[in-house]
C-alpha cells in the first residue's frame, strides 16, 4: 500500500512538473509574441515619424529652422531605426525562438512518457529518474539562452500564458 502510495506521490511531482514545464512554453511564446509586437512598433513609429520630418522638410523647407529641425530629426531617427534592432527586443526574439525549438521536443517527449505513468506502467524509482532527466534537459537548454539576460516578468504576459496552459490541459487532458 505504501508502494502505491509513492508511485502516486510521484506520478503527482511528474505532472506538476510537466504542467509548469507547459506553462513555461507558454510564457516563452508569450513573451516572443510581444517582444514580435514590440519591435514592429518601433519599426513603424520611426518609419512613419521619418514621412512626417521629410514631408514637413520638404513643404517648408524655406523656413531655416524648420528645414534644420526636420533634418536633425531625419538623422536622429534614421539612427534610432538603426538602433532599435539592437535593443533587447530583438536579441530575445531570436533567443526565445531557438530555445522554444529546443524545449518544444522535450515536453512532447515528456507528455509521451506521462501515458505510461499515468496508466501504473512505470515503477517510483523510473519517475524519479524521468523527472531528473527532463529537469536537467530543460535547464540546460534554459541556462544556455537565458545566460545572459532574463526575461522581465510582466502580470500581462504571466496572465496569458496562465490562460493558455489552463485552456491546453482543459482541452487535451480532461478526465
Amino acid at each position: 500500500m505504501a508502494e502505491v502510495q509513492d508511485i502516486q506521490k510521484q506520478a503527482q511531482h511528474f505532472w506538476n512538473k510537466l504542467t509548469q514545464f507547459k506553462f513555461d512554453l507558454n510564457y516563452f511564446q508569450c513573451h516572443f509574441s510581444a517582444c514580435v509586437v514590440a519591435s514592429r512598433w518601433l519599426h513603424i513609429i520611426a518609419s512613419v515619424a521619418t514621412m512626417l520630418a521629410t514631408g514637413a522638410w520638404m513643404n517648408w523647407y524655406e523656413i531655416e529652422w524648420v528645414r534644420m529641425t526636420c533634418m536633425i530629426a531625419i538623422l536622429l531617427l534614421q539612427g534610432f531605426n538603426m538602433v532599435v534592432d539592437f535593443l533587447p527586443y530583438d536579441n530575445r526574439k531570436q533567443e526565445l525562438r531557438e530555445m522554444s525549438n529546443l524545449l518544444d521536443p522535450i515536453y512532447s517527449d515528456m507528455e509521451q512518457d506521462w501515458y505510461a505513468i499515468a496508466n501504473g506502467e512505470v515503477l517510483k524509482n523510473e519517475i524519479e529518474k524521468k523527472i531528473r532527466v527532463y529537469e536537467q534537459r530543460r535547464q540546460a537548454v534554459q541556462q544556455h539562452f537565458l545566460k545572459n539576460d532574463t526575461l522581465p516578468e510582466r502580470k500581462r504576459i504571466l496572465q496569458k500564458a496562465e490562460e493558455e496552459t489552463a485552456a491546453y490541459f482543459a482541452k487535451f487532458w480532461r478526465e
